[in-house]
């Protein structure tokens, strides 16, 4: 019995080191054109043997309520799902607000979220874009204005991560009208250990600012009792 229990620790131990080497390809595809979007997520691992897609969530104005109104859809190993959720504004507050406290209570969160990104790889990266404004001037400085996004955007993006294919850039002008439109598709990469990795430290330095939180709520009230 008590060797049965060994071998089954032992095949656990195998599993999770074999799950921390695994790696992990995230595969964003986003297009939208005036007011049509379309766009989803895909995680695949073991040579997109296993799969998972999310499609991004298409967003409208709620009739009824001041409230935006998402609709998804999932999909892969062996499930679909469709749903549709609203989300009010006073939520959107609530949630930031959820946010800025984590980020109080988490100590070093910049540094960990630095370290994660920099085990990333990007291996391809494509952002096209169609502009037009109706007037020719204001056309050249709206696409001139997106040029300078982009490769600030572009400057960032080296500085965090891994890139390992040069990235394709492109933003066309077009003079005879009204548009805007945007293709975005992005490939990365990165091992789930390095994901476990942070997330736990994440625990650990929330645990540790909480805990010095309340270490100098403590202190306030006692010096305050000595006044």
């Amino acid at each position: 019995m008590f060797t049965i229990a060994k071998i089954i620790i032992f095949i656990i131990v195998v599993l999770l080191v074999l799950i921390m080497f695994l790696t992990l390809t995230v595969s964003v595809s986003f297009h939208q054109r005036n007011k049509q979007i379309d766009g989803k997520v895909t995680l695949s691992l073991l040579f997109r043997l296993i799969r998972y897609t999310i499609t991004i969530p298409s967003v409208a104005m709620d009739d009824e309520s001041p409230s935006l109104v998402f609709k998804e859809e999932k999909s892969g190993m062996g499930m679909e799902e469709q749903k549709q959720e609203k989300l009010s504004y006073l939520e959107v507050i609530k949630d930031i607000e959820l946010f800025q406290h984590f980020l109080e209570e988490t100590v070093g969160f910049y540094n960990i979220v630095t370290y994660f990104l920099s085990k990333v790889r990007i291996t391809s990266l494509s952002w096209e874009s169609k502009i037009g404004a109706g007037d020719a001037a204001k056309t050249g400085q709206l696409s001139g204005a997106v040029w300078s996004l982009k490769g600030a955007f572009l400057g960032i993006l080296s500085t965090k991560v891994i890139v390992t294919k040069r990235p394709k850039l492109q933003v066309d002008p077009i003079f005879q009208g009204f548009m805007f439109g945007t293709s975005f598709q992005c490939m990365l990469s990165f091992r789930i250990g390095y994901a476990i990795h942070a997330a736990i430290k994440v625990w650990r330095h929330k645990k540790r600012g909480k805990d010095l939180k309340e270490k100098l709520l403590k202190q306030r009230k006692g010096s305050d009792v000595d006044v």
